[in-house]
């Protein structure tokens, strides 16, 4: 159930144990794909390990489907390079 894979990996996060709190939010995301809130989870984890190529991957993914949660990524993982992903935003 990705409800059980997302809680899991908010508990790892919630620990520090962000390579953890990565692979079991990919689960969720294989089982709930437009789950916005599961995609941003993932990104700040990566985010965490120090994976700045899959924090682009996660953004653009998200933006696919939820700007407001993407543009919250880009903010707290500083990653200004991908302001373009949300510039509709911004008006």
């Amino acid at each position: 159930h990705d409800r059980a894979w997302y809680g899991l990996g908010l508990a790892h996060a919630h620990l520090g144990q962000h390579r953890e709190a990565v692979d079991a939010f990919e689960h969720a995301a294989q089982l709930e794909p437009r789950n916005p809130h599961i995609w941003y989870a993932l990104g700040m984890a990566q985010h965490h390990c120090h994976e700045p190529e899959k924090v682009t991957a996660v953004a653009k993914r998200l933006a696919q489907f939820n700007l407001h949660l993407t543009r919250h990524l880009i903010q707290e993982t500083e990653r200004n390079d991908l302001r373009y992903l949300v510039r509709e935003l911004d008006g």
